[in-house]
């Protein structure tokens, strides 16, 4: 079957190369990704995928299946770029794997008749993305194991990412709060919350900090100030620091309120992210298909400092996130221009083609395998109790 897989491979390879080189010329922002979204799902439609354009009502989403019985193999699909810096992240290398490694495996699916493969478009990832909104409306909860694939400069296992919170903070004043004695401005209340913020931080010894923040006040000449916000996120390692560090925030701005007397309210300004859990079942099974297809030189797990909403899939379903080399010159900077730049050589298709077979192979070997699929639940339920009992300690 892998044979057949691979002699079809050969036969699209010029299909699967004009999504990295569209993405390229025709990147969208975040949640903008109309043509896109649509290019992608039509090469999908056009091999026999069902789809489902808007998936959940999350503009340019989309999911796409082949087949309709478990084991359900996912791969997920990244392809919104920065309006600003363009598609550091290499969402078309992202979007090439995923739906070229979809497209060989439900080739395969449909000689054998088992199984199905599904690629879900997931819209607006550089703004904490869609699949955290999908992981709460339950898209998930019918997949089987989950694969994306990350451009990177090495190619390593599957590691773990930073779990995040978006916090956003409103003060506000009390009416005519600047005829009033002990009174304080909005602003005031924000600024002395910026510095309470930093020393709470400071005083945890496990890894986390606090980025990306904003304050905005609507300003209008000769009229006092009655409203401010403050929006950020703090990220650490585990989502059970994150939620401790919480817990002061909440407690600091409410002394905040009482102290300065302004209204306060505190709330998510987008969804959490999880930390990523890698499943060692699979990521094995993936390393040993990796090398299969050539790609000999695979580095221990690199965590990485991003936060992505992959993390929560990583909680209810088996998955994985290794990176995958598409520079030759692996001291260039990943996330950077010249890293961009590297991903149009021969070097980059090469690795790219490798990687397709390896993902479609570790969906077959999943699909031929019940042992594989049985292993990498009680794995993934196993870490759950664990991380239950800790936080329940």
């Amino acid at each position: 079957m892998k044979q057949q897989m691979l002699s079809y491979l050969s036969t699209i390879t010029d299909e699967i190369f004009s999504i990295s080189d569209y993405i390229l010329k025709n990147g969208e922002e975040s949640y903008k990704e109309t043509s896109t979204s649509s290019f992608l799902s039509n090469i999908l439609k056009n091999h026999g995928f069902k789809i489902t354009n808007n998936y959940l009502d999350i503009p340019n989403s989309f999911y796409a299946e082949f087949g309709n019985e478990h084991p359900r193999i996912c791969l997920t699909c990244d392809y919104d770029v920065s309006k600003e810096d363009g598609d550091l992240l290499a969402h078309h290398i992202n979007s090439t794997i995923s739906i070229g490694a979809a497209l060989l495996l439900a080739n395969a699916i449909e000689s054998s008749g088992h199984g199905s493969v599904v690629v879900i478009g997931c819209s607006g990832e550089l703004k904490g993305g869609s699949k955290a909104i999908m992981v709460k409306e339950g898209a998930f909860e019918n997949i089987d194991i989950v694969m994306s694939p990350c451009p990177h400069v090495v190619t390593a296992e599957s590691a773990s990412s930073m779990a995040s919170l978006p916090i956003e903070i409103n003060y506000e004043s009390i009416e005519n709060f600047y005829k009033t004695k002990g009174y304080y401005s909005p602003l005031s209340a924000s600024l002395f919350t910026l510095n309470g913020l930093d020393t709470i931080i400071n005083s945890f010894e496990e890894e986390c900090y606090i980025n990306s923040i904003s304050m905005n006040s609507p300003v209008t000449p000769h009229i006092s100030q009655i409203r401010c916000s403050i929006t950020f996120y703090i990220k650490a390692r585990k989502m059970s620091v994150l939620k401790e560090l919480e817990s002061k925030i909440h407690e600091f701005v409410k002394y905040t309120s009482k102290l300065m007397n302004v209204k306060s309210d505190i709330h998510y300004h987008e969804m959490p992210s999880d930390e990523l859990k890698t499943n060692a079942t699979i990521s094995r099974l993936f390393s040993h298909n990796l090398k299969e297809s050539g790609l000999i030189k695979i580095d221990p797990p690199r965590d990485t400092h991003l936060s992505l909403s992959l993390g929560s899939v990583s909680h209810i379903v088996p998955t994985i996130r290794p990176f995958i080399s598409i520079c030759e010159d692996s001291s260039i900077n990943p996330y950077s221009n010249e890293f961009v730049k590297a991903t149009t050589s021969e070097y980059t298709k090469e690795n790219v083609l490798k990687a397709i077979e390896a993902f479609a192979y570790t969906g077959l070997d999943i699909i031929e395998r019940e042992d594989l699929l049985r292993e990498s639940l009680l794995e993934l339920n196993s870490e759950n109790k664990k991380s239950a009992c800790h936080n329940n300690g």
